[in-house]
């Protein structure tokens, strides 16, 4: 009699089981074969994360997209990025923990460099090899803080040239015959940038030793220069051109697909409204137009822009556009606004999830 009721135990328990598993059987399946998606998942992430500033290509947030490469956090010509030399940390400009600022200036491309000897006076051409031309870059950098110490600009091959699948490292070997090669040593290089001159451009940047404002001695300020990249005849700069500076374990991005005009972007909250303020700058003059685009998460897309009038050769600054909200923003629609050349070129300023 008792192993007939225990034997009646055991089938009720299986039965119930049974009937569990089939109701939800994904509860029973061993754990332990999620856990490699969530892994991966993860180290995806930190791929994109590394190289610290630098979020990754696309959009924010690394959604992927058939436009080109764009990182939102980049810089434009003529802006600057503000660090400490220890820790290589960036705060905003202004604050006293900075030590060294760096600023993109300007860019040109030549088939052809003239280089002069400025102890000599001797000046030969350079000429880059077969199928390709120069591209140059003006940077400086200059000492921010308020103390009595010394500063070191960063290293020329701190710099490299990012175009779509291309990374192109800057020219160190510039001439072997007049002795102008660079060494990424400061001292070597600091000879090469006070004795060498490139005709009609200017100096060719280095890595320096820098004082503070405080404590300026003869020839030991900010240095500014030009660094010197080999590219291919073909090349042209495009909106997927960007100058990458590295700090430390940090990176910073210049879009040299520029126009040195500015623009700011306010948004509300609250009412998601969306207010473009055009601040001008060097080149207002050639600046015609404004264009902004709004993705919504339905896949519409608002647009709205703003002409020069038509007695203007160029866009007033200060002029404004507004694209109004339906309610609080959640950081999932795209916002694109580009600032339009005289000629049609297009030039994005900002591009975003808000």
């Amino acid at each position: 009699m008792i192993k007939k009721a225990v034997l009646a135990v055991i089938i009720l328990v299986f039965a119930i089981f049974l009937m569990l598993y089939l109701q939800n059987p994904v509860a029973f399946e061993n754990k332990t074969e999620e856990n490699p998606a969530s892994f991966e998942n993860e180290s995806s992430l930190d791929e994109q994360d590394a190289g610290g500033n630098i979020s990754g290509p696309g959009v924010a947030g690394g959604e992927e997209s058939d436009e080109p490469d764009y990182y939102p956090d980049a810089l434009g010509i003529g802006e600057s990025i503000w660090y400490d030399e220890d820790t290589y940390n960036q705060y905003p400009a202004g604050e006293n923990k900075n030590d060294i600022s760096v600023s993109v200036d300007e860019i040109r491309i030549s088939e052809t460099l003239y280089l002069k000897n400025l102890s000599t006076g001797s000046e030969l051409p350079v000429m880059p090899s077969q199928g390709f031309r120069y591209l140059l870059v003006k940077v400086s950098a200059a000492p921010v803080g308020e103390y009595l110490i010394r500063h070191t600009s960063p290293v020329t091959n701190s710099f490299e040239l990012l175009d779509s699948t291309e990374v192109y490292r800057p020219l160190l070997e510039i001439s072997e015959d007049m002795g102008a090669i660079m060494k990424n040593e400061t001292l070597w290089d600091t000879q090469v940038n006070e004795n060498f001159v490139i005709s009609n451009i200017g100096r060719i940047y280095v890595a320096k030793t820098m004082f503070s404002s405080l404590n300026d001695a003869g020839g030991s300020g900010p240095v500014s220069g030009w660094i010197i990249f080999e590219v291919p005849e073909s090349f042209v700069i495009s909106p997927d051109t960007y100058l990458k500076l590295s700090v430390g374990k940090n990176a910073v991005l210049w879009r040299l697909h520029d126009i040195r005009a500015y623009i700011d972007v306010y948004i509300s909250p609250g009412s998601g409204n969306i207010r473009i303020l055009y601040k001008g700058g060097p080149d207002q003059y050639l600046v015609t137009a404004i264009s902004a685009a709004l993705r919504k998460t339905d896949g519409s897309v608002i647009l709205r822009s703003i002409e020069k009038a038509e007695d203007e050769e160029s866009l007033s600054p200060w002029s404004e556009i507004m694209i109004y909200g339906s309610g609080p923003v959640a950081g999932e629609e795209l916002l694109t606004v580009e600032l339009i050349r005289f000629d049609g070129e297009k030039y994005t300023k900002y591009r975003k999830f808000v």
